[in-house]
């Protein structure tokens, strides 16, 4: 591992808060867990046990297992055989070991572990530690960094939008951003220089959109949306396959609901023919109150979410006051992204939907309050577009496709007018 990818793996996890000791210290206490049952097992046998683990658990059961043979304590079980299968190889999602991570790829590990007791790896013995494995996570379980919105409710039915993505997180801010090249423009009013940023082709890094700092990969996956009210058994819609053409997101519509009740949601991603759900995220609905309902109705309405105008890194502070409001529903009135200059492609125009619904305040506001998306020209093509219109400079991006991109990721209806009393 060069020190770029050891350094690329400790960023990934300061972003948003999340910190390499954060991970580090879950880690271990997962550790110590392991430690607590493999105790418990011993007692019951009186014999050494035989520690196992598939996946990421492999890296956590490996440290159980040296923390036993440590013996920092009488009590400690004695280890027999240590079983590891599927061990990760991913160098973006590492198990957080203390000390190991910046120094010590997968075959030092295993090599410590070796002089120890008897490993398997893979359900052969592994008796030759020097293998290329690199100490961090290969799992492909899709996460749901973009979290989920809840869309187009009524007294009787909502629409969910699920999106699997690759990591649990954006892509760091100190990545990669798209850039020009240098131009006499850079000199000139600003008028002059859009207007010369418009004739010049985006450049992006060699891993194109994916690569672009706050882009959130998205990842082949199956979703589902659970819903129940108090107490009562989830209902599930069947697994619905999503894949590039969407941005491997879905919407998935529930009803039978009945007006103004609040129920418990989950939307869950797994892997493609998987039987293992890989990430749960849970919401809560509220449905409109009944038309003959007294009840107070918080409505709130906004519009103009330039990504740039963020008030930081958790987003926009406007979604925390009206979360402390106790806002009922929200109409996002248009212009949601601004594709500008920068929406050359689809994939350049999805970027704009990845980094602006994966900010912290976003995925809190619209896991639990019903949205109603408004289509304005900025999230659609360009200022004062319509129909049929092109723009060389936007070359493979056209008015259909942000109009086709906009539905997917709103659930905005088609026609797209809709009344509701309350």
């Amino acid at each position: 591992m060069t020190v770029k990818d050891q350094t690329q793996i400790i960023r990934r996890f300061y972003l948003l808060g999340q910190s390499p000791e954060a991970r580090q210290l879950a880690d271990v206490l997962n550790g110590l867990q392991f430690v607590q049952q493999l105790e418990r097992r011993q007692q019951e046998s009186g014999v050494a046990v035989t520690l196992s683990g598939t996946g990421r658990s492999a890296a956590i059961a490996t440290l159980a297992g040296l923390l036993c043979e440590a013996q920092v304590s009488a009590n400690l079980p004695k280890i027999a055989e240590l079983q590891i299968a599927d061990y990760p190889t991913d160098p973006l999602l590492a198990p957080m070991l203390p000390g190991l991570l910046r120094v010590c790829d997968y075959a030092s590990l295993l090599a410590a572990a070796h002089g120890s007791f008897n490993v398997v790896v893979d359900g052969q013995a592994e008796h030759d530690a020097n293998t290329n494995q690199l100490l961090v996570d290969s799992s492909v379980e899709p996460q749901q960094a973009n979290g989920l919105k809840i869309v187009e409710v009524s007294q009787h039915s909502a629409r969910i939008w699920v999106r699997a993505t690759r990591w649990a997180l954006p892509n760091l801010g100190d990545l990669p951003a798209v850039t020009f090249p240098p131009a006499a423009a850079a000199q000139r009013n600003d008028a002059a220089q859009s207007n010369d940023l418009r004739r010049m082709h985006p450049q992006l890094p060699e891993t194109g959109v994916d690569g672009l700092q706050y882009a959130v990969p998205g990842a082949s996956a199956e979703v589902r949306v659970g819903y129940r009210s108090g107490s009562g058994d989830w209902i599930y819609s069947d697994w619905a396959a999503v894949e590039a053409a969407s941005d491997y997101s879905a919407l998935i519509d529930i009803d039978d609901l009945q007006p103004g009740k609040v129920y418990q949601l989950r939307t869950q991603v797994r892997a493609p023919g998987s039987s293992t759900v890989g990430n749960t995220l849970t919401g809560e609905l509220k449905t409109l109150p009944a038309e003959e309902s007294t009840a107070d109705f918080r409505l709130a309405i906004g519009t103009c979410q330039d990504f740039p105008d963020r008030d930081g890194p958790h987003g926009f502070d406007l979604y925390r006051a009206m979360t402390k409001r106790d806002t009922d529903a929200f109409i996002m009135a248009g212009d949601v992204v601004y594709y500008d200059r920068l929406a050359r492609s689809v994939p350049l125009a999805n970027y704009h939907w990845q980094r602006t619904y994966s900010l912290p305040t976003l995925v809190d506001f619209h896991r639990r309050t019903p949205t109603f998306f408004l289509k304005d020209d900025h999230d659609t093509y360009v200022n004062d577009s319509w129909p049929g219109q092109r723009h060389a400079w936007t070359e493979d991006f056209t008015f259909e496709d942000g109009q086709r991109i906009f539905l997917q990721q709103t659930g905005l209806p088609t026609p797209a007018y809709r009344t509701f009393q309350v």
